[in-house]
């Protein structure tokens, strides 16, 4: 994208005289942003100009509503700070919403689609989302704030996901899958239960100029392979430091255990790209695992008590398939009730769940951090 030239390779967003770039394309919530005298300077403003200028951002822009409403508060900050907002500002809001917005005629409700980008850990990424909380009568055509974070964590730790099949429940727009795709994983294979976020997650991989393709996971066909152990998994134990030099993860990736043996489990039999989307009910699971990943991941979906019993029991079916295997969970906490209903249902699966503790430098790519944000990670015994 145009300015992946000014990203440094070891920041995970661009650079601050890119900010208002950053969060307007973003759409990070307005009520979230403090603009000060230096992300209003004019250069700031006039990046922000430039930036949609481009035909990139001019064909996929970011929601017309959000744009008026970044605008209004960053020239209310202009006034406010006591710097003179660039007259071009309005142009933006003219592209975006078309000739009739400064006049009050353009709708701001008529686009059911948006467009976000973000950058974590030095690496970009264009999103198609949908306008509307509820679309489809789903909530997995949003980006949530659990996942931007844990898309982060992984990227930051790129030695979890090196080489390992990776399964993501609940996928949604897919931004978990796209950053373990980034970080070098081997195959993703992205499940949701809507059709409609399905064909968003492949809409989204060839937004980021990446290969996906539907595949079936009742359909196998015998393969064999060694299955690493969970020490080798990288998701070792919670002790290592999060500061640890990935370097030294390189015998953590995907060499077979010593003293394990060839299992033999169903695949598929042709050739497949390294992220397959496939169709998951929780409630309907099938007999038959196509594909048995090394790592599960997924977030936001502990949000609703009546479905956590279907996702424990998911991942019991999983660690079931590949016992070495480990669940990555991130979860919003807005309800600790909810919570406390899943983590019994974990432990009456006889799982082991354990806090995952991370950097809070990691929550600066995170939009919404009003309610704690937790990452456990949930194994056999």
């Amino acid at each position: 994208f145009f300015f992946s030239r000014d990203l440094p390779t070891n920041m995970s967003t661009p650079s601050r005289r890119l900010q208002l770039v950053e969060w307007c394309l973003r759409m990070k919530p307005v009520r979230f942003i403090q603009f000060d005298s230096e992300t209003c300077s004019a250069e700031q403003q006039k990046a922000l100009i430039s930036a949609f200028h481009e035909p990139d951002v001019a064909a996929r822009p970011p929601s017309p509503s959000y744009v008026m409403a970044f605008i209004k508060a960053l020239m209310r900050a202009c006034h406010r700070i006591g710097i003179e907002p660039e007259e071009e500002l309005y142009d933006i809001v003219g592209t975006v919403l078309g000739p009739g917005a400064l006049n009050g005629s353009a709708s701001l409700t008529s686009s059911t689609k948006c467009f976000k980008r973000f950058w974590f850990v030095g690496h970009e990424f264009v999103f198609q989302e949908s306008t509307a909380f509820v679309s489809q009568g789903t909530t997995g055509l949003l980006t949530w704030p659990a996942a931007q974070l844990l898309s982060t964590f992984l990227l930051s730790q790129p030695y979890l996901v090196k080489d390992k099949t990776v399964m993501e429940l609940g996928a949604g727009t897919a931004l978990v899958s796209l950053a373990c795709v980034q970080a070098g994983c081997r195959r993703a294979i992205i499940t949701d239960r809507s059709q409609d976020a399905l064909r968003l997650v492949q809409s989204n991989f060839t937004l980021n100029s990446l290969a996906s393709q539907e595949v079936d996971l009742h359909k196998p066909c015998s393969a064999t392979r060694q299955q690493p152990t969970k020490s080798e998994q990288g998701v070792g134990t919670m002790a290592q430091s999060q500061d640890e030099d990935v370097q030294t993860s390189d015998a953590t990736s995907t060499t077979p255990a010593t003293t394990g043996s060839a299992v033999t489990f169903a695949t598929t039999s042709c050739a497949v790209p390294i992220a397959c989307v496939a169709h998951l009910d929780w409630t309907q699971r099938p007999t038959t695992l196509a594909f048995v990943p090394d790592l599960v991941v997924c977030a936001d979906v502990v949000f609703d008590p009546e479905i956590v019993p279907a996702l424990v029991a998911t991942f019991q079916w999983v660690l079931t398939a590949n016992p070495n295997a480990v669940v990555l969970i991130a979860s919003t906490l807005r309800n600790q009730d909810t919570y406390n209903v899943f983590s019994t249902a974990v432990a009456a699966c006889e799982l082991i769940q354990e806090s995952v503790q991370y950097s809070s430098e990691l929550l600066v790519d995170v939009d919404d951090t009003t309610c704690p944000i937790l990452l456990d990670r949930i194994t056999t015994p």
